[in-house]
Parts: C-alpha cells; structure tokens; sequence
C-alpha cells in the first residue's frame, strides 16, 4: 500500500514537470513534445530524474537547468505555493471545448463570463472560431474574428475578469475610448464597456470569481485585489506577459490537439495555479493607466444613449431627439460614441438596427412573419431604402433571410436581452 501510494505521488510529480518544462518548449517554439511523447514521458520513466532527462534531450540542457533569468527565479519562488479557494475545497471537472461560429449573435451567446451585445462593422462574411477551457476555478477564453466590430456588454456580477490580444504586431484595439496595444491588459469592472478591434483580430481572456481572485491575491502578494472605481489597463514587463501568453497558447493548443490532456485532473490544476500566479503578478506588478474623468463622463453619455435605442427599438429616431432625451449636446455625444463606438451616433443605429432586424428574420417563421412587420418593429419605416442597405451589408436579400431553410440557419442560445438597462445604476 506504501508502494502504491509512492508511486501515486511520482506519477503527479511526472505530469507537473512535464507540464512545466513544455511550457519552456511552447515558449521557444522548438522541439516540440508530441502527444505519444507525454504518455511516454508520464508512463515510461520511472523517477523525476529521469523525466528531467528525457526533456532534457529534448530541449537541451541549458533550457532547463533552472537559471532562467531573475523573473524565473521570481516566478519559481512563489511556484511551490498552492492556492485554496473557498470553504468546502470542492473541485469541478475540468472541460475545453472548440466552436467556429458564422452568425456573430450565436458567438456572442456562446460567451460565458460576460454577457455582450456584438455588432460586425464591415461588410463580409462573418467567420469566428472560440476556444473554451474551464478548470476548477479559471475560465479561458482565445478567439479569432475575421470581421472588426464593436461590442458593448459587462463582465457578469460575480465575475473578475482580464483580456488582451494575443498576437504581436496586430493593431490596437480600443476600450472604453482607450487604446490597448498588444502586451497590455484590459482589468474588466462591472459597469458597461464599449470595445472594437479590426479585422483579422485574437484576442484572449481569463475570469473567475472576485473570491478566489482575492485568495489568490492574498496567497501571492499578502492581501486582497485592491479593486479600482475606474476602467484600467496594465502593461506588465515584456517576460511576464510573454510568459502569460505563452501558456495561454499552450492551454488553447491542447483544447484543440489533445483535450484529453486537460481533463486529467493534475494537468488542468497545474496548468490552473500556473495561469493564475502569472495573472496575479501582472495585475499587481505592472504600470498602469485610468480612465480620465472625461473618458468616464463619455462612458455614461454612450450607456444613456444604448438604454434610448433599447427602449425605442421601433421608433424614427433622429439625433436632435436623442441628445434632448439624454440630456447631452450634439457635438458631445458624436464626440463620445466615435470615441467608445468608432462612429456617429445615427451611423451606429442604424447599424445596431440592421444587425438586429437580421436576428429577428433568421429567428421568424416564415409561414407567419412578413419582412415588413419585422422591419418596422425595429424602425424602418422606408422598406425599399431598408432592403437596399440590408442587401448591401448581408449581400442577401430580407426575404432571402426570412425564408432561409432552417438546416441553414445558425443556433441561438438563451440569453438576457437587455445590457444597459441596469448600468450606472
């Protein structure tokens, strides 16, 4: 029973090296480990010393001596410490899961900790591909999306959330009217956000609870997540953001090539603590800018203005009425929404209308539902304008849309319908 227990312990103490020294191997980007590689690294070695070895061979003696510079040391300092979470200790079991999405209203539902309205900018197809991993406490999230678009939602109550891009040399994206370059992160509040990115964008995410960040935070830096009132972005030092990209990478690359990796249990906890560590680090050890006062004052004038379109979804709206309605001078809320929304105030309605007259016709049955009702429950009134500027942003037709075969059209997920209904409240 010694033994066995002995040799329990070993087999954990294999998974957790190897682990950690393909991390090395994804970061440099070289002398990758194949599949059939771990199993033989897990089962066939005998003691830790040996699995060092075989990686060792792999990668070279020099990469895994252990002198990796002073953020290694750093990082490998707080390593050995274990997070707890919680009161009763209880774990879930660990999933990933890989989706490629057509219709941005199916992606956007798709999304867990956040709950956000999706608006594609530009004409074309819309094509994204999403990879999801949960682990006991840690969700992570990376994406893909052909088309730049904007998006306004919030991080869901109980949530405590970062994102970023995770490719080098792509353009910015902006947040909240501020600009957020590859190698900084976006520290999510609850409030309303306002964000857009361009074409050909991945970008990545990670949450979990405000609890468990708190734990963890007190675990690493001796106390809780001081929580800013405003909208932040960090930039952490170049090694520990390329050390948190690197293993994000990696934990999306074994959702897509080997997801029975993730489900080991010792795997996800490993990788869980890993990400989690680094996460920490780079929200307390990193520079970091606010949000003005006048980009927060914008940022209640645009959520005024998404609660006034939701509450008039089938009205003529015209900018003299909004801005009486809201409260704000013309010339103020253009200025907030091309700042948050990359557009005019009436060129961002008119596209929120268009993408939202769409949902409904894919969702409608056609043995009931006309083009004309739908349309003008959500404020087109000149139906042959409408069809025109539908066709010239969806390169189909309303009717093409309303009697799309239902084997053609894409899932939809339940979700809450209204964003800005509660913000700023």
């Amino acid at each position: 029973m010694k033994r066995s227990v002995t040799n329990d312990r070993r087999q954990r103490s294999y998974i957790l090296y190897i682990l950690w020294f393909s991390v090395i191997l994804r970061t440099l980007e070289r002398h990758a480990v194949q599949r059939d590689e771990y199993v033989v690294a897990i089962a066939g070695r005998d003691n830790e010393v040996a699995a060092v070895q075989y990686l060792r061979a792999q990668v070279g003696p020099q990469l895994i001596s252990g002198d990796h510079g002073k953020e290694d040391a750093a990082l490998q300092a707080t390593h050995s410490k274990s997070f707890s979470f919680g009161k009763s200790g209880s774990t879930k079991m660990p999933w990933s899961r890989v989706l490629s999405f057509t219709d941005p209203f199916a992606y956007q539902s798709a999304f867990r900790s956040v709950d956000v309205e999706l608006f594609p900018t530009a004409k074309g197809k819309f094509c994204a591909e999403l990879t999801q991993v949960s682990m006991n406490r840690l969700w992570i999230h990376g994406a893909h999306e052909d088309l730049p678009r904007v998006c306004i939602g919030a991080v869901k109550p109980y949530g405590a959330a970062i994102g970023f891009l995770t490719r080098a040399n792509q353009p910015a994206m902006m947040h909240c009217g501020m600009v957020v370059s590859p190698g900084e992160i976006i520290v999510n509040d609850t409030d309303l956000m306002y964000r857009r990115t361009e074409a050909n964008c991945d970008w990545g995410s990670m949450s979990l609870s405000k609890e468990d960040l708190d734990a963890a935070c007190q675990v690493v830096t001796g106390h809780e997540y001081a929580v800013s009132p405003l909208k932040r972005v960090v930039r952490p030092a170049p090694e520990l953001m390329s050390r948190l990209l690197k293993i994000h990478e990696m934990v999306g690359q074994l959702a897509k090539t080997t997801p029975d990796m993730l489900s080991l249990p010792e795997v996800a906890q490993a990788l869980e603590q890993e990400l989690i560590l680094v996460m920490i680090r780079c929200l307390t050890e990193s520079a970091s800018s606010e949000t003005t006062a006048g980009g927060h004052r914008h940022d209640m004038i645009v959520a005024r203005f998404e609660e006034f379109l939701e509450a008039n979804p089938d009205q003529p709206l015209y900018l003299t009425e909004i801005c009486a309605a809201i409260g704000v001078a013309e010339r103020t809320l253009r200025v907030a929404c091309v700042a948050h929304l990359g557009m005019s105030p009436i060129r961002y309605l008119s596209l929120r209308r268009m993408h939202l007259v769409r949902r409904a016709l894919l969702r409608a049955d056609p043995s009931t539902a006309t083009v004309t009702r739908v349309a003008t429950d959500h404020g087109f009134w000149e139906l042959g304008r409408f069809s025109v500027a539908y066709r010239t942003l969806f390169d189909e037709s309303p009717s093409e849309s309303l009697r799309r075969p239902t084997d053609e059209r894409p899932a939809f997920l339940k979700r809450p319908s209204s964003l800005a209904a509660s913000a700023y409240r």
